[in-house]
């Protein structure tokens, strides 16, 4: 009995012996497919963005002085108007403005105007905005739903002043236009 028993753990151990080794891969297979790259990494730091309303846009009072085909009415922000045909000034207006209270190192940005500013069945649409002033460079006009690339002259208490563009269709009636805004948004650049 004793030489069986002596058998079967010889077994065993040449069976544990042959899995450890079928088991066992060099690791330089690995190795030679192996590569490096280096990932440049930046990252560039700015102020957010704030824009604060102070005034808003005020095209003033109209007069029709005849019949009223498709016309504009602007008025810059420089407070300068142009009056279509059979449209007159009775009354001035002022342009609007805003502050941009932070955006320092904001110089490349996008200026949105997204909401539409319709009145009188829409015969009259706010269709484009104008800024201009020290907190931005240079005169930015942006179509209603459109966005314009532009720059901040960099931020903290800058004074943004806005006129627009009027667009008068030939159903045009009396009446006072108010309690509407016109949505402008400026958004850095990565």
């Amino acid at each position: 009995m004793d030489i069986q028993k002596l058998d079967i753990k010889k077994k065993l151990a040449a069976g544990t012996a042959l899995a450890v080794l079928s088991g066992f891969v060099p690791p330089l297979v690995n190795s030679v497919n192996a590569g490096t790259a280096n990932v440049p990494i930046d990252v560039d730091i700015v102020t957010a963005i704030n824009l604060a309303t102070t005034t808003g846009l005020d095209f003033g009072r109209l007069a029709i002085t005849g019949v009223i085909a498709p016309t504009n009415h602007t008025l810059s922000p420089g407070g300068v108007t142009t009056t279509g045909a059979n449209l007159s000034v009775a009354l001035a207006g002022s342009p609007g403005n805003f502050q941009i209270t932070a955006g320092t190192g904001a110089n490349n940005v996008n200026v949105l105007y997204t909401n539409t500013v319709s009145y009188n069945g829409g015969n009259i649409i706010l269709d484009q905005v104008t800024l201009t002033g020290n907190g931005i460079v240079g005169t930015i006009t942006v179509g209603n739903g459109a966005t314009v690339t532009g720059n901040l002259a960099g931020g903290g208490n800058q004074n943004v002043n806005v006129g627009g563009r009027l667009a008068i269709g030939a159903g045009l009636t009396n009446g006072n236009f108010t309690a509407q805004n016109a949505t402008i948004q400026i958004v850095d650049i990565p």
